[in-house]
This record gives structure tokens, sequence and C-alpha cells, in this order.
């Protein structure tokens, strides 16, 4: 059976040993513009592993030239989500300082719980300050470019990738991997360019089999990217590369063909490379690159004061009898049985909305790439950019990118809420024994 469906038996440990000993490490784009979105220590340890991987590291052409084309929209997309939490932190802090004071907590502890906020807004700010720097002096890009040097595969020629374009047409259409999910992005593309926009993971694919087989190498390809045209899932989560993406290699190269997630690929990094990367940055990777997903729009107010109300409860205030409560944004809750009860349930309920919310920023995603695309196309056909349609999409575009936003930064209060009701749960047990 192994030698007639060797794709399906890549993971065992034999060949795992033999694969990290002698392939080629490929690095998709999202992996090199996560770079912008992870923590200092995360960012520093992956950047670490890669160093360590020398000559082995190696990227398509294809993913040079996405990293450069979604660069500034990474860095912005941060900027504008630090920029949200600090304004909603401030608002948060008036509501505070409007006169209300909670019944049960001092004026020591109010005073200390006010200056939190202080804290943690110049903290974002100077984070912003860092981020907005990267526009015009990235030091992430010159790390990238020093690591990549001599490292980046060769352009297609025009010609090669229209090519591919039809090969993928078909493709698509039989769900042939990678890339089918995205057959249905640009429908109205009138130029080349635009066309084969759909076609990116495709083209990276086969400049990655292309490199593979000059160099008769074994493949690790290291990936954010969770979508059902390049993994196999099953209810636990990604098992492994697509038998079908498995088995067009190794047909092609004759070698090994295996699919990491980031966080995934550092902890087996430990194992193989005798890295040392901490568990802490493996879990906000995990959480940076976790499938999670959409709800319904609220106001950036409404979204902090429910994370508020989340996390600072972990604030513990003793009273005058030596009974210790929990400050909320309203109420003040005992450390009995029924709280780990209702954290439970807050954590169902995190969860529901998280499985919504992907589904939604992605949708809206996917229309402003083709928005956009049809600006292009009428730019380009000489259409003044004062013209009534172009004005009217760009109205468009700025309303998505707004509700883009919302999402996000939903998306990244939604961690932290889960984060800090893990925290309270540990505490509470903590607290019995």
């Amino acid at each position: 059976m192994r030698a007639a469906f060797p794709e399906y038996f890549v993971a065992e440990p034999e060949r795992q040993k033999k694969l990290w000993a002698d392939c080629i490490f490929v690095l998709d784009t999202n992996v090199l513009l996560d770079l912008y979105r992870f923590s200092d220590s995360a960012r520093e340890a992956l950047f670490k592993v890669m160093e360590s991987l020398g000559e082995r590291l190696w990227v398509p052409y294809q993913v040079a030239a996405e990293y450069f084309e979604n660069r500034l929209n990474v860095i912005e997309a941060q900027s504008e989500a630090y920029a949200k939490s600090i304004a909603g932190l401030k608002s948060a802090k008036d509501k505070f300082n409007s006169g209300t004071r909670h019944p049960f907590v001092s004026d020591d502890v109010f005073n200390k719980f006010i200056s939190s906020y202080d804290l943690m807004i110049e903290e974002l700010e100077n984070k912003q300050k860092i981020y907005l720097s990267y526009v015009n002096d990235d030091v992430i890009k010159g790390r990238i470019g020093d690591l990549l040097n001599g490292r980046v595969g060769d352009p297609y020629s025009e010609d090669r990738l229209l090519e591919i374009a039809s090969e993928g047409e078909k493709r698509y259409l039989e769900n042939v991997p990678p890339g089918f999910q995205d057959g249905g992005k640009i429908p109205e593309a009138t130029t080349n360019k635009l066309r084969l926009k759909k076609f990116g993971d495709l083209i990276l694919w086969k400049q990655l089999i292309d490199h593979a087989s000059v160099s008769d190498k074994p493949v690790i390809l290291v990936t954010g990217e969770k979508k059902d045209d390049w993994w196999l899932k099953s209810d636990k989560g990604l098992v492994s590369a697509l038998p079908a993406l498995s088995k067009e290699f190794m047909e092609a190269v004759s070698q090994d063909f295996y699919l990491y997630a980031t966080d995934r690929f550092l902890l087996k990094a430990n194992e193989y490379l005798e890295q040392d990367t901490s568990a802490n940055v493996v879990e906000e990777i995990r959480e940076i690159n976790k499938d999670e997903a959409d709800s319904v729009r609220e106001s950036d107010s409404a979204i902090l004061d429910r994370a508020l109300n989340s996390s600072w409860p972990s604030l513990a205030v003793t009273d005058d009898r030596g009974a210790k409560h929990y400050l909320t944004g309203g109420d003040v809750i005992l450390p009995d049985s029924s709280l780990f009860e209702m954290l439970q349930e807050q954590r169902k309920a995190l969860r529901e909305r998280a499985l919504q919310l992907r589904q939604n920023l992605d949708m809206h995603s996917s229309r402003i790439e083709r928005v956009e695309a049809v600006r292009r196309d009428l730019l380009r056909s000489g259409v003044s950019p004062d013209d009534q349609e172009v004005v009217e999409i760009e109205g468009e575009i700025s309303r998505l990118k707004v509700i883009v936003d919302v999402y996000e930064h939903d998306m990244f209060l939604l961690r932290k809420q889960m984060r800090e009701l893990l925290v309270r749960q540990r505490h509470l047990f903590e607290d019995e024994s």
C-alpha cells in the first residue's frame, strides 16, 4: 500500500526525519507578512529559526512579488488597529472617570485602575509610531531582504504565466489544488495582470515544483494559509497537505513534500533543528493564524466595553472583611462555582462569535479586491479619476475598508478576551486550593 499511495505516508517518523535533514524550506507570502503582525518576541523567534536554515531557505518569485505588493497594506492595517484600540481605551477611560464609582472599590484601587489605562495607551501609541515608521524605514523589510538575498526564484515569462492561467481554469473547475478557492476572484478582469491574480497560489506551486526538480530535493512549505485548497482537515484541525498536492509533487520531483502551519513548524524546528522557541511564542502565532470567524458589526466603543468587562475582572479587590471580589464594568462577581460556569459560557459565546467573524471578514476582503480591480481597470482605460463612476467606486472601497477594520479590531479583542478568561479560570482554581 505504501508503494501505491506514498502521498498518504509522508508523516511517518522515518520519512519526516529524512525530510527535515534533506529538504528545501519554502516560505509562503503570509509568513513574511505575519512578521508585521507578531509581537517583538514572536518575530525574533521566527527570524532566528529562518536564519538558522542557511542556504536551505528559499522563496518562489511569486512569494516575493506578493510580499512587496501587500507589505504597505499590512503595515497600515496594523497601525490602524493600534489607532482604534487607543481611541477605544481613551473613550473607556473617560467613562470610568465620569464620576461613577464602583461601590466596593477604594479610591486607591480605583486610581491604580485608571492609571493602568494610561500605561496601556502610552505603550500602544509607541507601537503605533513604530509601525508608521515602517512606511519609510522598514527594518523588517531590511531583515527579510538580507535573509533572502540570493534565495528568490526567477520570474516566469508572460507566456508561461498565461499557460498556467489556462491550466488553472481547468484545474479550478475540477477543484484540483492549490488555489481553486480563488476561482471566483475578479470575474470581470479585462487585463492579463488582473486575470492572473486568482492564480497566485498555482503560480507559486509551479515555481516551487520547478525549483525542487532542478535541485532534486524534497520541500517543506511553511504557511499561515488555512484554506481547504491546501489542507487536509479533520474535526480537530489541520492534518497534512492535501494528498493530491503531495502526489503531484512526488510525480514531478520524485521527492517528498510536506506542509506546515507556522506554529507547528516552529515546534518541529525545536525537535529537528535544535531550536528553542518558547511555548508562549508558539501559542501567540497559533492564535494569530487561527481560522476564526466573524460577527455582526458593532461600534468600537461597544466592542471595547465588552473587552474591558472580560479583561479587567482579573483585578481582584479585597474588602474590609477579607473577602475577594472581581471588578467588572458594573457588577461585583463573587468567586463561587457559578462564576466558573459563567466563564465557560462566555468562552463558548466567544468561540461562536469567532466562528462567524472570519466568514464575514473574508467576504468583505474579497469584495474590496474585486471593487479595487474594477477601479484600476477604469483608470487604465482612460476614465478620469473625477468621473462619477470612479468616485462612487472609491466611496464603496472606503466603506468596505471601514467594515473590515471594525471586524479585524473585533477579532483582536476576541482573542484578548479568550486569553483573559483562561487566566481567570486558572485564578479560580488557585483560590480554591
